[in-house]
């Protein structure tokens, strides 16, 4: 069974998914339209959850929401499963829907995507990918951070399915059951503005929006004391990892805002949102230059120039920037 499927390349695997399955269903959205809204943008850092021995530093909103939200701004009917431990149940239900002609959003573990070069495989339990075929024991896959569209092993892909830890993925599944194919953007739009800009600047936890960056740039001026030149490393090199590797290779998914700002306001005829997203790449660029920093210092390569006190104070400037952007955001579409 192969449904006709369209795979394009994006640069975010869930934003990427979004796009391409709402693109089969009639509407024509970019990966920057569905990330906005989506309300994808964000930032936290639970310093008391690790991944690979280190705290882990998000720059986007949880797994699974983008779709969510985007599905719920454009109303979209959609549906979600998960299967607790049961893999035969879950590649059941798999099969039912592609043999009734219905592409599948998955949420895996990328460790077990074997399509997939080893230098990008570990274990992140929040990959996003559309199955939209299978032939014998091998399923077609569409995933969008890839030029072309590959295949899978049933027992690899039913592993990555129930990835087990910070997140686990409990053989996460989802739909588009039904869409209609005249949508007005312009609501959705300001809602997805509307709910990052709140997000990023009134969340009351220390660790996520605003009052992360800050948190995170605290601990960053204490880690030559606390922490061992191999956890410093590790650390660092995590929060790079985070940003621009897992991320969408630049500079925490604040490019890809910048662009859905773009299209947003050529569609909203909004000079100011077209003014807006140039601001916001000049935050992503400054974002780009953390992580340059934070590599050099992870690689013990700084110079008395720049130290960890220099990349904090980086950091507080950014977040700074940041309130002040989100704050303005916010009113252009109140």
């Amino acid at each position: 069974m192969k449904i006709d499927f369209q795979h394009l390349q994006h640069a975010h695997c869930e934003s990427g998914a979004t796009s391409n399955l709402f693109s089969h269903h009639g509407i024509a959205l970019s990966e920057a339209m569905a990330f906005g809204i989506g309300a994808g943008i964000y930032f936290s850092h639970p310093f008391f959850i690790k991944a690979i021995g280190a705290p882990i530093t998000s720059y986007r909103y949880f797994p699974g929401v983008v779709f969510k939200q985007t599905a719920k701004m454009l109303g979209a009917d959609v549906e979600f499963k998960t299967f607790g431990s049961n893999k035969v149940k879950a590649t059941k239900a798999l099969d039912n829907l592609l043999n009734q002609g219905v592409p599948v959003g998955l949420i895996t573990d990328i460790y077990y995507l074997n399509y997939l070069p080893e230098m990008f495989r570990f274990h992140f339990n929040a990959h996003n990918l559309i199955v939209y075929g299978k032939e014998k024991d091998r399923y077609l896959i569409s995933d969008s951070i890839l030029e072309i569209p590959v295949a899978v092993d049933g027992e690899s892909l039913a592993r990555a399915r129930f990835g087990t830890g910070f997140m686990s993925t409990r053989g996460k599944m989802y739909h588009i059951k039904n869409l209609s194919a005249q949508v007005d953007l312009a609501p959705a739009i300001k809602e997805g503005i509307r709910l990052a800009s709140n997000r990023i600047l009134n969340k009351p936890l220390p660790w996520a929006g605003i009052k992360g960056m800050h948190l995170l740039a605290e601990r960053i001026k204490k880690y030559p004391k606390k922490l061992t030149p191999e956890q410093n490393t590790l650390y660092l090199s995590n929060i790079v990892r985070m940003q621009e590797v897992v991320g969408t290779g630049g500079s925490g998914y604040r490019f890809l805002y910048a662009d859905f700002l773009k299209e947003a306001g050529e569609y909203l005829q909004s000079d100011a949102l077209i003014k807006m997203a140039s601001r916001m790449k000049d935050i992503a660029f400054r974002w780009r230059e953390f992580a340059s920093k934070a590599a050099r210092l992870a690689k013990s390569r700084s110079d008395s120039n720049f130290s960890h006190q220099d990349l904090g104070a980086l950091l507080h400037q950014i977040a700074d920037l940041e309130k002040a952007f989100f704050t303005e955001l916010k009113s252009i579409v109140k």
